[in-house]
């Protein structure tokens, strides 16, 4: 039960469920990044993940939105697409897991060239892996499998950061598949930190 005094008593339930980020939001050390520059990346990244979903989307993305400080991200995004992309399935897709308790808004689920599964890929644009990456990305692979309505016909076989290259280049496929089953083990821990210390 919760307490009275509690500002989000009215919320309906699930929208009292933390977010994948916001579980794994104290283990990403941002401090050594100076403030101006942690902004500018910022901005960058959001607006290198809205002109990705308008393109999968099928929504035209006007040469002139593609600035010079994103031009390399998304040369090194359409070298991905036109080489792996088969089919897209889900995009910016927010999915509630009612079993663990918490939700996550995956860039990209669907089938790559060669596979018959489906794979669940999220859009970096960092130069370094993030240790919080392959938990993000196996709580991601939980939703699709299990809280996807209605259920997709395929199962999920892998999942993956895609790192971006800020000079166009091929960009970099870090995938967790192997490992999954740990990696999810891991974010429930942080899930369960999260709920215990906020």
């Amino acid at each position: 039960m919760r307490h009275p005094k509690d500002p989000n008593r009215h919320l309906p339930w699930e929208t009292r469920f933390p977010s994948t980020t916001q579980a794994l939001g104290r283990y990403v050390d941002l401090q050594h990044i100076p403030p101006a520059r942690l902004q500018i990346a910022t901005a960058r990244g959001s607006k290198i993940h809205d002109y990705i979903f308008m393109d999968l989307a099928n929504i035209w993305v006007p040469p002139a939105l593609i600035t010079p400080d994103i031009k390399g991200y998304w040369k090194s995004y359409l070298h991905f697409k036109k080489v792996m992309i088969q089919e897209t399935i889900l995009i910016e897709k927010k999915l509630v897991c009612t079993c663990f308790g918490y939700t996550g808004i995956l860039d990209w689920c669907g089938i790559l060239y060669g596979n018959t599964g489906l794979t669940v890929v999220d859009w970096k644009s960092p130069i370094t892996e993030g240790k919080t990456w392959r938990s993000q990305l196996a709580a991601y692979w939980h939703l699709v499998e299990k809280h996807m309505k209605p259920r997709l016909d395929l199962p999920v076989e892998r999942c993956a950061s895609l790192m971006l290259s800020p000079t166009g280049g091929i960009p970099k496929f870090k995938e967790y598949t192997d490992f999954q089953p740990d990696y999810f083990s891991d974010f429930l821990s942080a899930l369960d930190a999260y709920r215990r210390f906020t």
